[in-house]
């Protein structure tokens, strides 16, 4: 399988087989398809954007909310549960699961501010992961009463797709009507199937 060129902008979706369970609860509540095969029908369990790398001018990598992971973080030097960074490509051979590529169309990316959507990454740096917000991101009728009694932007921690949204809502700030959410909860489902409707990202594509 080729390697894709992976750039700035770029989203990963992902379906964790470490653990098969959880990744299967997520998607039987965000309305993806909860099983591992066939793989084109899968749903998502989890996301995570490349943006740019810490120590590295002019290279990129995975920006991510998540926990569990054994990779050290390369903001920290250590394995951390939260926002946290990794090598592109130390991230693809460690990660248990099926990987799809969503890069940035054409015509996003003439809109796309790098520099902004990169400075929300550099904020949300080391955030403890968010529990509530990712429990809230189901669809389900109490996840719906849940993101009206609570709706807005909270930044104090992120799960997975809460993460990517304020990346994306940072990036396109400069772009009034193409993404500008109210709020940032939501589903790694909900939050690719839009972004891909309005021709932020083109349709996924197998990585591994």
């Amino acid at each position: 399988m080729p390697v894709p060129d992976f750039r700035i902008g770029d989203a990963f979706g992902c379906y964790g087989l470490d653990r098969p369970m959880l990744s299967a609860g997520v998607n039987a509540f965000t309305w993806g398809w909860p099983l591992p095969w066939p793989a084109k029908w899968t749903g998502l369990s989890h996301v995570a954007v490349i943006g740019m790398h810490p120590h590295a001018s002019g290279e990129t990598a995975v920006w991510e909310s998540t926990t569990g992971s054994k990779l050290p973080c390369l903001l920290k030097g250590y394995p951390v549960d939260g926002v946290q960074a990794h090598g592109v490509a130390e991230w693809l051979a460690a990660y248990k699961g099926l990987v799809w590529h969503y890069p940035l169309t054409s015509d996003a990316r003439q809109w796309f501010n790098e520099e902004a959507a990169q400075a929300f990454l550099w904020s949300a740096a080391g955030r403890d992961y968010d529990y509530s917000e990712a429990w809230n991101a189901r669809a389900t009728l109490g996840g719906w009463i849940a993101r009206r009694l609570y709706r807005g932007v909270h930044d104090e921690s992120f799960y997975c797709s809460e993460l990517d949204a304020g990346y994306y809502r940072d990036g396109f700030s400069f772009a009034p009507g193409l993404w500008n959410p109210k709020d940032c909860q939501w589903s790694p489902n909900r939050l690719m199937r839009k972004t891909v409707r309005l021709g932020i990202h083109e349709h996924r594509s197998r990585v591994q």
